[in-house]
């Protein structure tokens, strides 16, 4: 990232003088918007999450995602949940139903400070929050809720995926947990040994259900697998309907 002298993402007005003469400058960008348009970068790069067949070069911010991972932006999130208080307790006393969807609209008017993956999270929370379905217990923020309902959804996206093809889950997890580039895919054979751990059988029989009217050559439906097992560790773990998709396009190529 390019530095400027003296420039800083929490300054915004600046002054500086021009013959002898002090000028003043105020700056549009601020961190909140950095951070926002970095987010959006960053998923626009990571390509269409649904097409295991086209997959983008790797992103030139690959090479510093250490200083730039989404994953660990401090996006501000104060406005959301100071909103969020409020619709809990207009939930709790039975506010009007406009009422309710007044509040819900100024949440949704600030998601551009989430990630795709908390948006829908976000929106499948509230409703179920608004229709009673879920209580909130004590002080617990949005942010929280989001972090444990995004973490059992990927457990059981695991488990799922385990369940269908017998790969080994912790080796599994390791990977997913892990930083996975070209580079280090198959770094001292592990990948190999992660394919090793797959139920053939269990694989066969996934592919097949999923390439239905689609001629299943064995020997081309592990190769396949072989793709779509790297892409679930890349993107993944993702739902059990969009691991079928992957390897239903994935079987539908020619098969050569």
């Amino acid at each position: 990232m390019a530095t400027v002298q003296g420039y800083r993402l929490e300054k915004q007005d600046y002054t500086f003088k021009d013959d002898g003469e002090a000028r003043g400058v105020h700056i549009g960008l601020t961190k909140t918007l950095y951070e926002v348009l970095l987010l959006r970068l960053k998923e626009a790069l990571a390509g269409t999450i649904s097409d295991p067949i086209t997959r983008p070069e790797e992103s030139p911010l690959e090479s510093i995602d250490g200083q730039l991972n989404i994953n660990s932006l401090k996006i501000d999130l104060d406005y959301i949940e100071s909103r969020f208080k409020v619709f809990l307790k207009a939930v709790q006393d039975k506010d009007p139903e406009d009422h309710l969807e007044s509040l819900l609209n100024e949440i949704h008017g600030h998601y551009c400070l989430l990630s795709r993956e908390q948006q829908a999270a976000a929106d499948y929370l509230l409703a179920k929050i608004k229709s009673g379905e879920i209580v909130v217990q004590g002080n617990e923020t949005l942010e929280n809720l989001l972090e444990k309902y995004l973490k059992d959804q990927k457990e059981e996206q695991i488990d799922q995926f385990v369940e269908i093809t017998g790969v080994d889950k912790k080796q599994l997890v390791d990977f997913i947990n892990s930083s996975v580039t070209d580079g280090n895919l198959n770094a001292y054979g592990r990948f190999d040994s992660l394919k090793k751990t797959i139920d053939k059988e269990k694989v066969m029989k996934f592919m097949r259900e999923c390439a239905v009217g689609v001629s299943v050559n064995p020997v081309i439906a592990q190769i396949r697998f072989s793709r779509l097992l790297e892409d679930f560790i890349r993107k993944g773990p993702v739902s059990i309907e969009l691991v079928r998709l992957w390897a239903r396009k994935l079987m539908e190529r020619k098969q050569q």
